[in-house]
C-alpha cells in the first residue's frame, strides 16, 4: 500500500457515507482504508459494517466502545497502519479527483517534506457558484507539483511521512482534548526539521465544524484550556510586520530579511512585510527571486509610490490584532512610529539580524 487513511468517524451518517464514496471515486493510488469508528450511534455502525473493499482501497475497521476523542481516536488508527504515508482524514470532507496522488507527488519533492495539507475551503479556495470540487479540483491542477510551506498543518485532512512518525510518534492525547493536537504535532515535526506544506495541486472540500458544534456549549471552553496548554509548550504565535524603504527587492539585504522572517513564519508567526517596488508583483515571484518556497505565513504588500510610511503606519495603527513587533530599516520611520507607541504598544527595531529576530521571538513568544 502507497498510503493508509485513517479516517475517524463520530455520528452523522450522511457526511460520512459522501465522505466514503468520494474516497472510492476519487484515490487513484492503491491505499488502505483504517475506518475507526468513534462509539457512533447504531445507524453509523451498521453502515460502516457494509463498506466493502475496492480494486485500489482496502477497508479495515476498528470500532471504540465510546467516544475516545480525536487524538486518541486517530492515534488507533495510526499504530495500525504501516504504509509510507498515513493521512488523517475527518468524516466531514469530500475529495476530490486526485486529491491523494497529488499530496504523495509533493511529499517526494523534497525530503524535508514532513507534513501535507491539500488546498481547501480552510484555506479560502470556495467552488465558485454553480461549482462542484470536480470543476475547483480541474482549476487548481494548473498548480500540481507546487506546494506553500506554512508553519502548521491541520488535521482535517493531513498527510504525514513515515519517517515523522518514526521520530515524533503519535499525537498528543494526554495534553489535549480535540483542539491543538494537529498543530503541537505539526511544531514537534518542525523542530525535527521537517516542513509542513500545504499542496497547492490537491483539493478536499471540508465542512467546517460540524463535529466539533455537536459538543455544544462546552466548545469554547475545551478550545481555551486547549490553548493555554498549547501556548505553555510551545509560546504564543507572534504577529510582526516589517516596513522596508529599500527598492531593491532583489538584493542581499531583502532577501535576508526574507529567510529570516520565514524562519519566523515556521514557528506560527503571522508576518507582514510592507515594500515598495516599481512594478506589481506576486508574492511567489518574490520569493522565486531569492531561490525560496514561497511561506503561507508572510503576506507582502507592495506601495510603489511615495505613500509606503502611510499605508505602514495606518495598518499598525488600526489593525484589530495589534503587532507584536515592528522591523524597519528606516531610522527616521522608526522614530516617528516609536512616539506613537501608547497607540499600538509594539516594539520597533531598526535592521535586526537573524540572530536578533530569533531572540525576540523567543523573548516575545513566551506565555505568561
Amino acid at each position: 500500500m502507497n498510503c493508509d487513511i485513517v479516517l475517524l468517524v463520530w455520528n452523522q451518517y450522511e457526511l460520512t457515507k459522501k465522505c466514503i464514496d468520494s474516497i472510492f471515486e476519487n484515490t487513484l493510488v492503491r491505499t488502505r482504508l483504517i475506518i475507526v469508528d468513534n462509539g457512533s450511534e447504531t445507524g453509523v455502525q451498521k453502515y460502516l459494517e457494509t463498506v466493502q473493499d475496492t480494486e485500489l482501497v482496502n477497508v479495515l475497521l476498528l470500532r471504540n466502545e465510546k467516544n475516545e476523542g480525536f487524538a486518541r481516536g486517530m492515534n488507533r488508527g495510526m499504530k495500525a497502519s504501516s504504509a509510507p504515508y498515513v493521512c488523517l482524514l475527518n468524516n466531514d470532507v469530500v475529495v476530490a479527483p486526485g486529491w491523494l496522488t497529488e499530496m504523495i507527488r509533493v511529499g517526494e519533492m523534497h525530503k524535508k517534506i514532513g507534513l501535507i495539507n491539500p488546498h481547501s475551503n480552510n484555506f479560502g479556495v470556495y467552488p465558485a457558484p454553480g461549482e462542484d470540487i470536480y470543476d475547483v479540483a480541474a482549476r487548481r491542477s494548473k498548480d500540481r507539483g507546487t506546494y506553500v510551506i506554512n508553519g502548521a498543518c491541520v488535521g482535517f485532512c493531513m498527510l504525514i511521512k513515515r519517517e515523522v512518525i518514526d521520530q515524533i510518534g503519535y499525537l498528543d492525547e494526554e495534553r489535549y482534548s480535540l483542539f491543538f493536537e494537529d498543530t503541537d504535532y505539526s511544531r514537534s515535526a518542525v523542530e525535527r526539521g521537517f516542513q509542513c506544506v500545504l499542496a497547492k495541486g490537491a483539493y478536499v472540500f471540508h465542512r467546517e465544524h460540524s463535529s466539533v458544534n455537536e459538543i455544544g456549549e462546552e466548545k469554547e471552553k475545551l478550545f481555551k484550556e486547549n490553548q493555554e496548554r498549547f501556548f505553555k509548550k510551545w509560546g504564543r504565535p507572534l504577529r510582526i510586520i516589517n516596513v522596508i524603504f529599500n527598492r531593491d527587492i532583489q538584493g542581499k539585504s531583502f532577501g535576508n530579511m526574507l529567510k529570516n522572517n520565514a524562519w519566523l513564519g515556521t514557528k506560527g508567526s503571522f508576518i507582514h512585510i510592507f515594500f515598495r517596488h516599481g512594478r506589481l508583483l506576486q508574492g511567489s515571484d518574490i520569493f522565486r527571486m531569492h531561490n525560496m518556497v514561497e511561506h503561507g505565513n508572510i503576506r507582502l504588500f507592495n506601495s510603489p509610490g511615495p505613500g509606503l510610511s502611510c499605508r505602514a503606519a495606518t495598518k499598525i495603527l488600526t489593525k484589530k490584532k495589534k503587532y507584536d513587533l515592528i522591523f524597519t530599516d528606516s531610522p527616521l520611520f522608526a522614530k516617528w512610529i516609536k512616539t506613537v507607541r501608547f497607540l499600538h504598544h509594539a516594539d520597533m527595531y531598526v535592521n535586526p539580524d537573524g540572530e536578533e529576530m530569533k531572540r525576540l521571538w523567543q523573548h516575545k513568544s513566551r506565555y505568561q
